[in-house]
């Protein structure tokens, strides 16, 4: 395995896909892998082919999937950057971000065709073998433990307001509302987690970017409406 990493570093570029099947480490024949972070890992007790998918999503699901990682949480915050930083420097930060994830993903696409691997996982495996596998993954899960962490804080107070607009009775006692609702969803967050595969997922992506679109729409409706009030209103306290 080490000297077909060394082969592998050593550049794959012009290399027939039957030669760099040999010379490159096989991740799916680790069954490790398989196991653990293979969405076909078992399915009914039978092993299932690695690459193999049990759902076939629609482009415009995995498009909308896609969008949905982009525009994130991060959108709340945009407009106080923006202004803070001003347009041009704003706009000109956001065009460099886009050009480092168009970079990467195209650099990620290709060399997941080189090593024929379906994964992240299984592209690091075979580069870096088990140790680079084993702290891809940690990464990944640290990544997403604080994009999840900042998704329950926005849910949270957003539902907590929510709720009051809606049962004014209720109200806010001491923070008592965010506890209660954060209580309410976790049921349902912690049975989404437990999915090993999460393609049937796909189209609420697809209506939360429709949602993003619309709220979107809605401030600059208000805009126009409003004659440019909001962008001439004093900060708030």
């Amino acid at each position: 395995k080490a000297g077909s990493r060394t082969a592998l570093w050593g550049g794959t570029r012009g290399m027939a896909p039957d030669a760099l099947g040999t010379d490159i480490t096989d991740a799916s024949a680790d069954p490790y892998v398989q196991l653990a972070f293979s969405s076909t890992a078992r399915r009914g007790g039978e092993p299932a082919a690695l690459g193999a998918h049990a759902h076939q999503s629609r482009m415009l699901r995995v498009g909308a999937n896609f969008v949905n990682t982009v525009v994130g949480a991060g959108i709340v915050g945009l407009p106080h950057t923006l202004k803070r930083s001003g347009v041009a420097l704003g706009l000109g930060m956001m065009v460099l971000a886009c050009a480092g994830s168009h970079y990467s993903i195209r650099l990620l696409v290709r060399l997941s065709l080189e090593l024929r691997v379906t994964t992240y996982e299984q592209a690091c495996y075979a580069v870096f073998g088990r140790p680079g596998y084993v702290l891809v993954c940690a990464s990944l899960l640290v990544f997403d433990f604080g994009a999840c962490v900042s998704y329950l804080l926005i849910m949270t107070d957003a539902a907590a307001r929510a709720v009051e607009q809606v049962w004014p009775a209720l109200g806010p006692h001491d923070g008592a509302m965010r506890e209660a609702v954060l209580f309410a969803h976790a049921p349902l967050l912690l049975a989404l987690c437990l999915q090993r595969d999460l393609s049937a997922l796909e189209r609420w992506s697809a209506f939360s970017v429709a949602l993003c679109i619309l709220l979107a729409a809605f401030v600059g409706w208000q805009y126009f409406a409003l004659d440019g009030a909001l962008a001439r209103a004093p900060d708030a306290p």
